[in-house]
């Protein structure tokens, strides 16, 4: 599993890198290295609930359902072994391994290393607002 950029308060660092976390300071942000359990740190994962070693961005043509215009419909995919964070019935939070590719969606928060690369296609995705879930999410 690639690294995991983790908000670590500062009162918390030292606790974040005896379980080894590590500081990334051309980044300004503690991560979880690869090849480390990312257990120990789900207090400091609550925004993201998805990870993976890598990503597809997948593109295709269509036409908008609003306006009807064609446009370029862009999305995330994610590779097998990706992990999502869930919740059992007695309340435990885990980390569960997919075994199958899966496309996701209303997505609130991507990290900024992950962002960067949005950048390079053609279809640039912009955080904005829907009536729909009534709330801000990539589209």
């Amino acid at each position: 599993m690639a690294r995991i950029d983790i908000n670590v308060p500062y009162a918390e660092k030292d606790e974040a890198k005896i379980l080894g976390a590590k500081w990334d300071a051309a980044n300004k942000t503690w991560y979880v290295p690869d090849g480390v359990s990312v257990d120990h740190f789900l207090k400091w994962l609550s925004d993201y609930n998805v990870i993976a070693p890598y990503w597809y961005i997948a593109q295709t043509y269509d036409y908008c359902w609003k306006c009807g215009c064609g446009t370029v419909m862009t999305s995330v995919l994610l590779p097998e072994g990706h992990q999502t964070l869930e919740q059992d019935d007695d309340g435990l939070i885990y980390w569960k391994k997919h075994e199958i590719p899966a496309f996701i969606f209303y997505i609130y928060d991507i990290p900024v290393h992950i962002l960067k690369n949005f950048e390079r296609i053609t279809h640039y995705l912009s955080k904005d607002y829907s009536k729909t879930v009534d709330n801000k999410y990539w589209m």
